[in-house]
């Protein structure tokens, strides 16, 4: 059905934003590289922006995601990338907690698609487990599953998932500005988590 599609003009009227965050699954679903070069531009002007439907009746999250998995479908996996890591920040920063685990899933399969960075991959299934099941979306970790990505053990030492991550950086010789910087956090911020 998305094939037949040749052009989108029919849903401007109505509900457009959510007809292209729709569209953006169905693509990602089968693949659909034609549609997803439609739908790209259309949702490019919201980079690094939420996806809000109606006056403020339903927020679908930082439309980087979307943005990413079209990118994905496209063949642009470096575009996609950036898309996944500015939505994870974006979606961090906004306690969004159901759409940073869509995020972090739709970052892993993309990672696993393309061949390498399997830990990485790995890492973000686990994430987005970790909140799917605390948050009750068990749709979600069935696709986890699918994948044959089970998640690790919890971090060590209570750590949170982005403790982890900062310590992984503090490693790496960033400094707290740098760290911030990197994940889209304050100084402050990081400095809180490294204390932590």
């Amino acid at each position: 059905e998305l094939a037949r599609i040749a052009d989108l003009d029919g849903f401007r009227e109505s509900l457009w934003l959510a007809s292209l965050t729709y569209l953006t699954d169905a693509c990602a679903a089968v693949g659909d590289e034609r549609v997803a070069a439609l739908v790209y531009p259309e949702l490019a002007a919201l980079a690094a922006a939420n996806v809000v439907i109606g006056h403020g009746v339903a927020c679908y999250g930082a439309a980087d995601r979307y943005l990413g998995m079209l990118a994905t479908v496209l063949g642009d996996t470096a575009r996609a990338e950036d898309h996944f890591e500015t939505a994870l920040a974006l979606n961090r920063r906004m306690g969004a907690q159901t759409w940073l685990a869509h995020t972090a899933h739709e970052y892993g399969r993309m990672l696993i698609a393309r061949g390498g960075a399997r830990e990485r991959a790995m890492e973000l299934f686990a994430e987005a487990d970790a909140l799917a099941e605390r948050i009750g979306m068990p749709a979600l970790r069935r696709r986890i599953a699918q994948l044959g990505a089970t998640r690790a053990a919890a971090p060590p030492d209570g750590l949170s998932f982005r403790e982890v991550q900062i310590l992984a950086l503090v490693a790496e010789g960033l400094s707290n500005r740098e760290i911030g910087a990197s994940l889209f956090i304050s100084e402050h911020t990081a400095a809180n988590h490294i204390r932590s």
